[in-house]
């Protein structure tokens, strides 16, 4: 199952700050209400991420659109990057690493890397408008069987700064 579910379908939903540890090994096949997210599933919720790593996650659901081998956010989840690794996640649909549909997502530094989804965005795939990538964040080195091996986008507004970069 899941390793951690963030929030629910209230909409006063809960807040996780991760600040170092692992959270590993999980595999959802689970065919729940599109959402994806093996390591971690935010629903109305939060997540800010200073530290720690997610890793080795794998997300089977064929009937989710999601995906999100790593972090799944979904229905008004927020995803919150400041720093940590999100790594060698696998996703059968989309998303490897990170999938932010219907949500917000910003990386502020961390690294996003060895991420593979059989469809599009081995690293991340999101639809949050307003998508900031900055600071040190580095996304490299993930693989899409389709589109976006490092990020796959299909919003409005997206900003890169700072010294952020996106490589294979």
């Amino acid at each position: 199952g899941k390793g951690v579910r963030v929030g629910g379908s209230n909409s006063a939903a809960a807040t996780f700050s991760m600040y170092g540890g692992t959270i590993s090994g999980n595999h959802t096949d689970a065919q729940c209400w599109g959402a994806g997210g093996a390591g971690v599933e935010i629903q109305n919720g939060t997540f800010k991420m200073y530290g720690g790593t997610i890793s080795d996650n794998y997300e089977e659901n064929t009937g989710s659109n999601d995906g999100g081998g790593g972090v799944c956010a979904h229905t008004s989840g927020t995803f919150t990057m400041y720093d940590g690794i999100i790594s060698d996640n696998q996703s059968v649909t989309d998303a490897g690493g990170v999938t932010v549909v219907g949500g917000t997502m910003n990386i502020y530094g961390g690294t996003i890397r060895d991420n593979t989804a059989d469809n599009n965005g081995g690293g991340i795939w999101t639809n949050s408008n307003g998508f900031i990538i900055s600071g040190n964040s580095v996304i490299e080195n993930n693989t899409a069987g389709r589109n976006g091996g490092g990020l796959y986008y299909s919003s409005n507004n997206m900003t890169i700064s700072d010294s952020a970069r996106i490589s294979g």
